[in-house]
């Protein structure tokens, strides 16, 4: 095909003088595209879609990773962690990182309290714990009725700033997308995530399939997820840098979300929307669905989903 096309610009421009420039630009258009070829095989062999530990399995070689110093904040018994570690979580602003976690550790106490009651030697999971912001708000639980607080997230620079700097009693670890967990069958009373389903495009099934396994009889899984009220927010929102950035403009040219679910991105970014009844449909055939909650009044758009599993 090459051949071709450089024969039929010979044949174009011989009589003109300029053959010789013409074909050395279709050979640095053709230089260019091989590269853009070889770039995007290497972004997928080294970017796995879904089965991935960051950022361990982007990088050939690992060294112990440096941070910035920790915050120390009046009133708080576990360091903050320093800017670069709140990765979407206020880095700029200390005092409304705390304020927010301190919120969604609320919502979920209080959703717990409802749906299951609050009970001694609880055993808890913050699915896609980041660094903590939730988490740390459990801490009171943790030594006055003896909750067991786990905390899991494929982000290992995060969780190992965990390791360094909260309490040995909570029990931390990265895991990776693939629908395992590290727990006996029926040990865990909540599983809970903030803005992880909201990213997951694959395995999203076998992920609720692997909570029901690990859930007491009776134990609740709540989650937030993006329906139509997120929808609607980003699309009034289109111009900002950060939605530009993350969201396709097919998505936010659209003002109501018109399909039963949209996926979009791979397993470095990626956003999923669910409808309303089509979320509570589709994931009450693995548990059963106590509520589909709208967004909080502060900090978020997002909805909370409450299930409950039963055997």
């Amino acid at each position: 095909m090459e051949k071709m096309i450089k024969k039929i610009f010979k044949n174009l421009f011989q009589i003109t003088g300029m053959q010789d420039l013409i074909l050395e630009s279709i050979d640095n258009k053709l230089a260019l595209a091989l590269e853009k070829e070889l770039a995007q095989i290497k972004h997928d062999l080294t970017m796995p879609k879904y089965f991935y530990h960051s950022p361990i399995d982007y990088s050939t070689e690992t060294y112990t990773p440096e941070y910035e110093p920790s915050i120390m904040m009046e009133g708080e018994e576990i360091p903050v962690p320093p800017p670069r570690c709140r990765p979407g979580y206020s880095p700029d602003d200390d005092q409304n990182y705390i304020e927010w976690g301190k919120y969604d550790r609320d919502n979920i106490y209080s959703i717990i309290e409802k749906h299951y009651g609050i009970h001694d030697n609880m055993s808890i999971l913050d699915f896609g714990c980041s660094s903590g912001r939730v988490l740390r708000h459990f801490y009171p639980q943790l030594k006055e009725n003896n909750w067991n607080l786990y905390g899991t997230d494929i982000q290992a620079f995060l969780v190992e700033w965990m390791r360094r700097n909260f309490p040995p009693e909570f029990k931390i670890m990265c895991g990776c997308t693939f629908p395992h967990l590290p727990f006996e069958d029926s040990s865990l009373d909540v599983i809970y995530g903030i803005s992880v389903f909201t990213h997951t495009k694959y395995l999203w099934d076998l992920w609720l399939a692997e909570f029901k396994r690990v859930l007491k009889p009776g134990g609740i899984c709540i989650q937030t997820v993006q329906c139509e009220t997120a929808w609607k927010f980003y699309h009034e929102n289109k111009d900002l840098d950060w939605v530009k950035s993350s969201y396709p403009s097919t998505m936010l040219d659209k003002p109501e979300l018109d399909s039963d679910f949209f996926f979009y991105g791979d397993g470095f970014i990626s956003q999923t929307f669910y409808r309303e009844d089509v979320i509570k449909k589709y994931w009450g055939r693995y548990m059963e669905v106590l509520e589909l909650m709208p967004p909080p009044p502060k900090f978020s758009f997002q909805n909370w989903i409450v299930l409950k599993n039963t055997v």
